[in-house]
């Protein structure tokens, strides 16, 4: 059974990335992640039956009482139908969630090849549908009606996890985890996703700013602080020599390749402040302003599910307006509390797992800026596999010592 639900489970993360390109160029009728999901649902109905207890992560659990909060402003929400329809959604992302957490603990699952499996999606389809169009759309996406934005959202957190994984494989297996770290990196420019390039590149400086501050604080409180360059500052030194090697190598290409084009959207940042506000991606601190007046209305209880939907502006584009107008303040709260969660988490993990979830932290921070994150899979997937490395110890012997048991599952069937 550990061996049939690690491929569910497997296969259910590879084909994520996928439902797009299903969905709207192969004309599937369903999601075809949804398959090895069901087949992942039943298992779990049966070691619910079994055992009679549900575990709950404590990262989710704000989010937990946040969807309840959701559920009973459904009394108040005006327009009720897409209130329902979106708190359907948000039902299944956190209830995906909870059973792949379950049955990741209950049949000690090998989180690291779900990890892999999802990483080899997001590259792959990206494969796939670059070698189908090339450079031919405005913005690269997975299909041609499919959100490049969205798609961008997958690239960020392919990015993350990579990071993370190369971390914990040997230095040979290492070329592979940078090469497709790079080319998920060409792709993220191309689909021109301001929003998650931004988050990708902030979040990242960030992590790396923290920790060599308390990396310094820490030497400085045990009195062994040296002024010369110690292991940790030459890491950190390389960390932003790569960043830049990276910049300047992709700038030699896409001056080479003539793809300025292609990349335009990216440059035009002001946009986003003092654009047309009628265009999704433009004029956002025009829309947040117009919500802005709107607070004193319901400040403390919100309006409801996706209300904003109701007026005549756009989206919010922006979580925390997005939380404060249909949630009010208790919404708003248990959202802080859940990044607060995530945050105390990232300092008692080990080494990997704390830039890890550093990285996440100010990922999610700064998603949330330019998106209603809280309504979209992409970010839901994040979370999934976060609360799914955070149960797991991750070491060298470890996965060596995964691959022995995947082999006698394997044999024992």
């Amino acid at each position: 059974m550990r061996l049939l639900t690690q491929i569910l489970l497997s296969t259910y993360l590879f084909l994520l990335p996928w439902d797009g390109l299903f969905l709207i160029e192969l004309n599937f009728p369903f999601s075809p992640s949804f398959i090895p999901l069901g087949f992942v649902a039943v298992i779990y109905v049966f070691l619910l039956l079994k055992k009679r207890k549900i575990l709950v992560p404590q990262v989710l659990k704000p989010l937990i009482l946040l969807f309840f909060y959701m559920l009973l402003s459904l009394l108040w929400t005006p327009a009720l139908n897409e209130g329902l329809s979106n708190g359907i959604r948000i039902v299944s992302y956190v209830a995906t969630a909870i059973i792949l957490y379950n049955l990741s603990h209950a049949f000690k699952i090998n989180v690291q090849y779900l990890i892999m499996a999802f990483l080899l999606g997001v590259f792959l389809v990206g494969v796939y549908s670059f070698q189908q169009v090339g450079f031919s759309m405005q913005r690269f996406s997975i299909a041609g009606g499919f959100n490049p934005s969205w798609y961008a959202a997958f690239l960020l957190w392919g990015v993350i996890f990579a990071d993370f994984l190369s971390k914990l494989f040997k230095r040979k297996h290492k070329i592979f985890f940078i090469s497709t770290i790079l080319f998920m990196l060409f792709l993220l420019l191309l689909t021109q996703g301001r929003n998650s390039i931004l988050a990708l590149v902030a979040s990242y400086i960030f992590v790396i700013i923290i920790n060599f501050i308390i990396r310094i604080f820490t030497k400085i409180k045990k009195r062994s602080f040296v002024v010369n360059l110690d292991p940790v500052r030459l890491k950190t030194l390389f960390s932003f020599f790569g960043v830049f090697t990276i910049i300047i190598s992709f700038y030699i290409l896409f001056n080479y390749l003539n793809l300025w084009d292609n990349i335009e959207r990216v440059f035009l940042i002001t946009e986003l402040i003092d654009g047309d506000p009628d265009r999704a991606t433009a004029g956002r601190t025009i829309i947040w302003d117009n919500y802005l007046q709107l607070f004193d209305n319901n400040i403390i209880f919100g309006e409801g599910v996706r209300a904003h939907d109701a007026l005549a502006y756009s989206s919010p584009h922006n979580n925390y307006i997005t939380l404060l107008y249909n949630f009010g303040i208790l919404g708003f709260l248990l959202w802080m509390i859940f990044l607060g969660k995530v945050f105390k988490l990232s300092l008692i993990m080990d080494k990997n797992r704390t830039f890890l979830f550093r990285w996440f932290f100010f990922a999610t921070l700064f998603l949330g800026i330019g998106n209603d994150i809280l309504y979209y899979k992409y970010w839901w997937i994040g979370l999934t596999i976060l609360i799914l490395v955070r149960q797991n110890n991750f070491t060298h012997s470890n996965l060596e010592n995964s691959k022995d048991d995947l082999k006698k599952s394997f044999v024992n069937g």
